[in-house]
């Protein structure tokens, strides 16, 4: 997370579900001052946040319409997604790329290009978080920092990997 905080300058979240919503573990905030701001214990929404879509897609479709008729899907903004069919199409195109991209779904404003990760048997979503102009201006190299994470983690033994993630 040092890693991605000091290569990006955006605030790097680790969550992880729980029950029906994902909860934020850490938070490493940007030191720009337009930046995304949040703490750990903060508490959002599965089918709204960027987090909260890459935790479930590890899921077959039928088990992904389970939990998202489950969770329900409120309108969080005027840009999120409220549809079981908008939000099982957004997961099945994200799922190609393995980023999990959200355009203030779940914040007006706010950008977040998440990742899963598994660490020690753990399902986790590392997210690249901030305003949407910078964040899509950089979405690529963002995206590449991402994947090269998801790489990294695949190699490691469980024990290390633990120790490495923040």
């Amino acid at each position: 997370m040092k890693k991605l905080l000091a290569a990006t300058d955006e605030t790097i979240l680790l969550g992880m579900r729980r029950g029906d919503h994902i909860t934020y573990l850490e938070v490493m905030e940007s030191s720009r001052s337009i930046r995304y701001s949040a703490k750990p214990g903060d508490i959002k929404p599965l089918h709204s946040s960027a987090i909260g879509k890459a935790m479930p897609s590890t899921l077959s479709d039928s088990e992904l319409l389970a939990v998202v008729r489950k969770v329900g899907m409120k309108k969080v903004t005027d840009s999120t997604i409220v549809t079981i069919d908008g939000l099982l199409e957004d997961i099945r195109i994200s799922r190609q790329s393995n980023l999990f991209i959200t355009h203030g779904e779940n914040v007006p404003d706010v950008m977040v290009i998440a990742v899963h990760i598994e660490l020690g048997g753990e399902p986790l979503g590392v997210a690249i978080t901030g305003p949407i102009g910078r964040i899509k201006k950089n979405q690529a190299e963002y995206g590449e920092h991402l994947i090269a994470l998801i790489q990294h983690f695949s190699q490691l033994e469980k024990a290390t990997a633990l120790a490495c993630i923040i």
